[in-house]
């Protein structure tokens, strides 16, 4: 019995090797000076960074800057509502990095104060927007969020500020 015990751990693990690989880390795709920007402006202390959706966090060029911005999911840490924080990447000299909080507890008259009922999020390339409802002179991306019953909005930047806008119903024919 010892015999074949010894043969089968000894097949397992040379027929089903792992090969040095590690359940990989989404944080690690955050950029180093995002992470940076989170702690030195003291949003750890109130928002805790979540990985429910996927992909994790998001990139693109969401204030049309010609530069890789970042969007993370998070949750306030106080009332469990759940939110984005983006992030636009920073530019040579600047002092801080602009982070933009939608959702997670904050009060605005543009968005929900809690995200949890869209479970799912993607970015919308600008090259995509048309039969969106999304204003033409768009020129970054926009995030859409989505919820299970297909309904969402997209968040997108006017060249001001970022705008909550919901999926356009489709008209029957």
């Amino acid at each position: 019995m010892k015999r074949l015990l010894l043969f089968v751990f000894l097949f397992v693990s040379t027929a089903f090797p792992q090969q040095g690989r590690l359940i990989k880390n989404p944080l690690r795709e955050l950029p180093v000076w995002a992470r940076l920007a989170f702690t030195r402006q003291k949003l750890d202390s109130r928002f805790a960074i979540t990985l429910e959706r996927y992909p994790h966090l998001l990139k693109g060029d969401f204030n049309a800057d010609n530069r890789r911005d970042v969007a993370l999911q998070i949750t306030d840490l106080a009332g469990g509502s759940q939110g984005i924080a983006i992030m636009h990447a920073p530019r040579p000299q600047a002092e801080q990095i602009r982070i933009v909080i939608i959702g997670a507890g904050v009060s605005s008259p543009e968005f929900p104060e809690n995200l949890k009922a869209y479970p799912h999020w993607s970015i919308l390339p600008n090259d995509e927007i048309d039969g969106t409802g999304l204003p033409r002179e768009l020129k970054g991306d926009a995030i859409r969020l989505q919820k299970s019953d297909s309904s969402g909005a997209y968040i997108y930047w006017d060249g001001k500020k970022y705008q909550w806008q919901p999926f356009r119903r489709k008209t029957p024919r």
